[in-house]
């Protein structure tokens, strides 16, 4: 049972870092989105509604 106890801390540890990762990465996609879409506002002088 310990090696059992051990293996889930280990795929409990690589899930926790996989998804961090793809979370990261999502985040870094959004900013650029987000940077995409503010410089065609300015380009269009478009108002922000917020």
């Amino acid at each position: 049972m310990e090696g059992f106890a051990i293996l889930i801390a280990v795929v409990g540890l690589a899930s926790t870092i996989f998804w961090m990762m793809v979370g990261w990465r999502a985040m870094i996609a959004h900013e650029k989105l987000a940077d995409s879409v503010s410089h065609i506002a300015r380009k269009f002088d478009v108002k922000s509604g917020s």
